[in-house]
């Protein structure tokens, strides 16, 4: 909700609009964030989710307050809002950067979201 999101033919990963939850994926101490009269974070312009430089991303599924990058070996980031454990790393935190999930050894083909 309120964020997009923008995928390179070289799989890296931009974000742009608000990061209340960390949705971007991006941590706000990285770049001097736009002040806005109601204190929530945001980006008015693209920014590189630098976590995922490395990883070859071929597809991003983004919820409301979430996001799930899916990368050419077959592991999926995920972060964002996690009040409702969507992100599936076993616990209820917030995540402000990626965090891959543990698929015992499972290559996933395709990530979705609820929104």
């Amino acid at each position: 909700e309120d964020s997009s999101y923008a995928l390179t033919v070289e799989g890296y990963v931009f974000g742009w609009g608000s990061n209340d939850w960390g949705q971007l994926g991006i941590s706000d101490l990285e770049e001097e964030r736009l002040p806005r009269p109601d204190g929530k974070y945001l980006r008015d312009v693209p920014m590189l989710v630098r976590t995922l430089v490395g990883e070859h991303v071929l597809s991003v599924a983004a919820g409301a307050f979430h996001v799930l990058a899916l990368t050419d070996r077959g592991k999926v980031w995920v972060w964002g809002h996690n009040s409702e454990g969507q992100l599936g790393l076993g616990d209820l935190s917030q995540r402000n950067q990626p965090a891959l999930i543990q698929m015992e050894g499972r290559n996933m083909v395709a990530v979705a979201c609820g929104a």
